[in-house]
Parts: C-alpha cells; sequence; structure tokens
C-alpha cells in the first residue's frame, strides 16, 4: 500500500471512528438523562477493556496505524450496536404514544449532556484541524501518531472512573459525604502514585514507543507525546470530578465548563501552534485540560469538594486536643 493510499485509508476509517463515537456519545447521553449510571459504567468499562488489548496485542506484534484504525472503528461500531439495542430495551417504550410523550422530558433533560459532548469533541479534534491549516499534513500525521498513543493511554486510565461511578452515584444520592468524600480522596490519591511513575517510565521510553510503533519517520514527535501523557493524567482527575458533577445533577454547570475549555482551547491553539508546531497543539491541549479540571472541581457541591487546607487545620487541632 502505497503512502497516500495509505493516509487515505487511515483518515476515513478514523472519519469513521468519528461518527461511531459521536452516535455513543449521544446515547451515553440518554443514560445520563436517565440517572442510569451502572449501565453507562458497565459500557464503559467493557469498551476501554476491549480497546486496551486490543491495541496492545496489535502494538507487540507490529501492526501498523490502518490496522490501529481499523481496530478503533470496529470496536467503537460495536460498541454502538450494543448501546443502540440497551437502549431500546430499557428505555424506549413499544408504544408509540406513550413514546412521543417521554420523549420531550427526555431531551430536556439530555440536552446538557448532548452539548456538552459536542464542546468536548471541538477541543479534542479541532487541533489537528488547525495544525493542518496552519502547519499543513506531515505534521497532523505526526501529532496524529502520538495523539493515538494518548488515546491507548487514556483508555487505560479511564477504567477506574467508569468502574466506581455507580458507587460514587450510591453515596451521593443517600447524602453519605463524608464517605463520598473518603472514597474520591482515595481513588484521587492512590491514582497519584500510580500515574507519576507511569508517566515518568513512558515519558523516558516515548523515542523508542514511537520508533516501534510508526518508525523512525514519528520520533520527532516525541516532545508532543510527553506532553500528551501528562494531559491523560491530568483528564483522569478531570473526568473523576467531572463524573462527580453530573451525578450531583449539575450537567449545566458541566457543560459550561467544557463549553468555556472548547473555547479556550480554539485561542490556545491559534496563539501556540504557529510559533511551537505540534509540540505547541499539545500544551494547548494540556493547559485545556487542567482548566477543565479545575472548573468542574470549583463547581462541584462543596459538600464533595477535597478541602485540603481545611483537612490540615483540623489535623492540627485534632493533634492539640490528644496532647492536652
Amino acid at each position: 500500500m502505497g503512502k497516500s493510499t495509505e493516509v487515505l485509508v487511515t483518515v476515513i476509517l478514523f472519519g469513521t471512528f468519528v461518527v461511531f463515537e459521536q452516535f455513543n456519545l449521544f446515547l451515553f447521553a440518554i443514560f445520563k438523562g436517565l440517572e442510569k449510571m451502572e449501565v453507562l459504567a458497565k459500557i464503559s468499562a467493557m469498551k476501554s477493556i476491549f480497546l486496551f488489548s486490543t491495541v496492545l496485542f496489535l502494538l507487540i506484534t507490529g501492526q501498523g496505524i490502518v490496522e490501529l484504525a481499523i481496530a478503533y472503528a470496529v470496536i467503537e461500531g460495536l460498541t454502538g450496536i450494543i448501546n443502540f439495542f440497551i437502549t431500546r430495551k430499557r428505555f424506549v417504550k413499544a408504544n408509540h404514544k406513550r413514546h412521543k410523550i417521554k420523549l420531550l422530558p427526555l431531551l430536556k433533560r439530555s440536552w446538557p449532556f448532548a452539548l456538552g459532548i459536542i464542546f468536548t469533541l471541538i477541543y479534542i479534534r479541532i487541533d489537528s484541524v488547525m495544525l493542518s491549516f496552519i502547519k499543513g499534513d506531515v505534521a497532523v500525521g505526526i501529532y496524529a501518531a502520538a495523539y493515538n498513543l494518548l488515546f491507548i493511554f487514556q483508555g487505560a486510565v479511564s477504567l477506574l472512573p467508569e468502574v466506581v461511578k455507580p458507587r460514587f452515584s450510591f453515596l451521593f444520592h443517600r447524602n453519605w459525604f463524608r464517605k463520598y468524600r473518603r472514597l474520591i480522596k482515595g481513588v484521587a490519591g492512590k491514582s497519584v502514585i500510580i500515574l507519576i511513575p507511569v508517566i515518568i517510565i513512558l515519558s523516558l521510553l516515548s523515542k523508542n514507543i514511537l520508533y516501534l510503533i510508526y518508525g523512525s519517520d514519528y520520533v520527532q514527535g516525541y516532545a508532543a507525546l510527553i506532553i500528551l501523557f501528562v494531559t491523560g493524567a491530568v483528564s483522569f482527575y478531570g473526568m473523576l470530578w467531572g463524573n462527580s458533577l453530573l451525578m450531583s445533577h449539575k450537567q449545566k454547570k458541566w457543560m459550561l465548563a467544557v463549553g468555556l475549555g472548547a473555547g479556550l482551547n480554539i485561542l490556545l491553539n491559534f496563539l501556540l501552534i504557529a510559533p511551537y508546531g505540534i509540540e505547541g497543539a499539545a500544551t494547548a491541549t494540556l493547559l485545556t485540560e487542567i482548566f477543565v479540571f479545575i472548573l468542574v472541581y470549583l463547581l462541584n457541591d462543596k459538600r464533595v469538594r477535597l478541602d485540603v487546607i481545611k483537612s490540615e487545620k483540623e489535623l492540627k487541632l485534632n493533634q492539640g486536643h490528644q496532647i492536652q
């Protein structure tokens, strides 16, 4: 297969993947609107495990970018089929009149999720579009190689937030906020212990990873890949607190956070891509994820936020009482 044909096939496959992804995200918005977090968590965990294991197998066996693109498109498509049948079976009534009556309140509850998903897709995808216009297709190809590895990393780190989501929902809706904070503190704290050494190791091996998977032409994207690995870790915490925001029925605030993130990402890409190329695009993505993480954290209910300063003061006060 020639280079031009390979690029064309890869673009078509990833375009197909994006179409399936948007369809799945729309159905996920319905699950969230109906507060069926346990269904969403099971499907997301299943997809992440299957995608991670498949891509890992393809990388170990030395497959190329076309095979990776096929895997992404096929798995996303299969997830869409499963989502469709679950939605039809559990949420859509056979009686057409009853279905029409239920449609309007369903849309009212789901539209912030749908719009938020569009905003998320903007700040995830817009960097490649702007790279193409500002730096050309070569830069896009190198950046896409690094970004595909970010997808794999995010697929692995997103497993935990999806798995614990039903437990968070259970605790929140019973007003057990102390247990909620204890759980989210444990998840966030233990994740730091794991993520920091993983990112360091992946960063040190970034050139080798790119060379092994894509070849010598893509090694120049190692700096962008390192930045994107850090982005994946930050997105983990953004997802953790974003899920917390959604479970507390603050979907409009979540939509606001990701909407502002999309606007900021467009601005940062415009400012950084021209002077810094793919590293600038990666940095724009990182700064956007940091911004969204901080915003969704601050928009969360005060009863579930982790007040580190207050906790330290309480700890010192308790120690003082014990001494007395």
